[in-house]
């Protein structure tokens, strides 16, 4: 079931991307990069506005609402609830930190490794753990290893 799953969700709409982006390289040479590849980060990096949300906790905590900064962590998927004010603390950070690296470093990494094409999957692999399985889990850590 999750070799399934995981062919269904990542391999199948990678080889697909990568066929038209064979094909449209073929027709517009280096074009296709400038094309098909900022299309392809700015997939990668994710609906999420990072610098927004940070920017929202920011101002609230600043402010002393901890309350409201919690219900940004919230909102974003992270957990916000915590004992104290320090760990609260931890928990932003690990939260923000967890949240750079999937939607900034993970796809630039992969970006310039292996081309739109890596971060694509990338991508992909990360939309993939809504579907949490061992392989998608497994995968996912994996990918996060290089830009950790």
């Amino acid at each position: 079931y999750s070799a399934r799953s995981a062919f269904i969700l990542v391999v199948a709409p990678l080889l697909l991307f990568a066929l038209i982006y064979v094909c449209v390289e073929a027709i517009f040479g280096g074009t296709a990069m400038l094309l098909l590849g900022t299309a392809a980060l700015f997939f990668a990096f994710g609906r999420e506005d990072f610098p927004t949300l940070s920017q929202r906790f920011l101002a609230r905590a600043r402010a002393g609402d901890l309350e409201g900064a919690s219900l940004v962590i919230t909102e974003a998927g992270g957990d916000g609830s915590a004992e104290d004010a320090d760990d609260f603390a931890d928990n932003a950070i690990a939260f923000f930190s967890v949240m750079a690296l999937q939607r900034w470093f993970g796809p630039v990494i992969y970006f310039l490794l292996l081309g739109p094409i890596g971060a694509v999957a990338y991508r992909l692999a990360y939309l993939a753990q809504d579907t949490p399985t061992p392989l998608t889990e497994s995968m996912m850590r994996t990918l996060d290893w290089l830009p950790s």
